[in-house]
Formats: structure tokens, sequence, C-alpha cells
């Protein structure tokens, strides 16, 4: 399915084309911190998408939502991830998670909705 580029950033990140905006964070659990939002990058074909919650305030916990097949791995749920720098959203902070999810030798923890590892390995 084709993503609509209306009010989306363009950025290109390890030859991949990615479309990046911020968008009010509706699956937030945690208690909310400065910089509320959520950052979305999608690809245009639809393919691969990836939330990451804006004002994450413990960096033990930073995680992320994606759903993609990188490299032949399918993924789908939350992952832990580091702690981003994102106040502001730049694209070089963009590009920067976007090197982390596109690398080949990321190590995908899944997490649950506040960010901590789950025993079962589902998210």
């Amino acid at each position: 399915m084709t993503v609509s580029r209306k009010r989306k950033r363009p950025i290109e990140v390890m030859g991949q084309e990615l479309l990046w905006f911020i968008a009010e964070d509706d699956e937030f659990f945690a208690p909310p911190g400065p910089g509320g939002g959520a950052l979305r990058v999608v690809s245009p074909d639809g393919r691969l998408h990836v939330l990451f919650h804006l004002g994450q305030t413990e960096p033990e916990r930073a995680h992320l939502s994606l759903t993609a097949n990188l490299g032949g791995r399918a993924l789908q749920g939350r992952f832990r991830c580091p702690p981003f720098e994102m106040d502001p959203v730049t694209p070089r902070s963009v590009r920067t998670l976007m090197e982390w999810v596109l690398d080949g030798a990321t190590t995908f923890l899944p997490v649950n909705y506040l960010g901590h590892a789950t025993p079962s390995g589902g998210s």
C-alpha cells in the first residue's frame, strides 16, 4: 500500500527512501515527558513503519514500535533501542535512529508497552 507524501518530510538513509513526520502519540502509556508526540518514519510503499515516542524520560526503557521485513527478518512489535536525542527532532536525529534500525547487525530485544523486557519474547 502506497503512503501519502502529504505533510511528510523525505529523507534517504542507507540508500532507502523514507518519509518522516511528527504525529500525536495515541499509544504512549507511560507518564508523558517533555516534548510529547511521536516520530513516525515510513517507507513510501508502506512496508516499513517505525514509531518512536518522544519525551521518553528513562533511557533504560527507551523503545520503539517497528513493523518491517529487514534483511529477511520479519519484525513486528516493540523493541528496546538506544535513548536517541530527539529534542528537537531534526533530519540528523531521524537519520541516526533509522541507521540503527536498518543496520543488519542490530539486535532487536522485544519489550512491553512500558519498555520492560518481555520474558516470552512477545510484545
